[in-house]
């Protein structure tokens, strides 16, 4: 079954960072939380879809997270992406409201870029302002020769599907490449993981 062969990869990853690396040393004491500030970094890194309130339920799964990937356990892979799936389809609605809006692009606005730092909403309704002001921004550093606002609408929609496509319908051995990879970083800063698919890309 697919849960027992991710089981058996998640334990021996674990395994191999612990027992098997060039310089084998102890688990980080800030290991747990920095697989998931890795892991919530790679699924959001801009900050648009988790709010702080998924945030502090992914920590408080987490508290232990050590101990459940040596025992195969991926709870808290499957609650993350459970809720980044919602999120991902709860926004991709309000995004296509938002690219369909009629901006005024006279008025002065302010977008902070700075993802690392920027904290995660508090609330639906800051979620939806911080959605419309990422909208107009890109609509305005969408520049093709030639293309008209509602071209630019029409593509924006269209690379917000895709999205929604890719995320609806992810692979698994790509999602657990993602979640094993923040854990091979947060191990020593460079260590990773890559599926079997993936080595065979490689090796092409």
């Amino acid at each position: 079954a697919t849960a027992d062969r991710d089981a058996d990869i998640c334990k021996s990853v674990i395994t191999s960072l612990q027992q098997q690396h060039i310089n084998p040393a102890p688990m980080p004491s800030e290991f747990d939380d920095a697989v998931v500030d890795l892991y919530l970094r790679k699924l959001d890194p801009r900050k648009m879809y988790f709010h702080q309130a998924d945030v502090d339920t992914f920590r408080e799964h987490g508290r232990g997270l050590q101990k459940q990937l040596r025992r195969g356990d991926l709870s808290f892979l499957e609650a993350v992406l459970k809720v980044y799936r919602q999120r991902v389809r709860q926004y991709d609605e309000v995004a296509r409201t938002c690219a369909a809006a009629d901006f005024d692009f006279t008025i002065d606005e302010t977008i902070d870029l700075d993802f690392q730092n920027t904290p995660y909403v508090a609330s639906e309704e800051e979620a939806r302002e911080r959605w419309r002001k990422w909208t107009k921004y890109d609509l305005l550093a969408m520049r093709l020769p030639g293309e008209t606002m509602q071209q630019k609408r029409e593509r924006m929609k269209k690379r917000y599907a895709h999205f929604l496509n890719q995320v609806v319908n992810a692979d698994r051995d790509d999602e657990l490449q993602d979640f094993l990879n923040a854990v091979g970083q947060a191990f020593d800063g460079h260590s990773g993981y890559l599926s079997p698919k993936t080595v065979d890309k490689f090796n092409i």
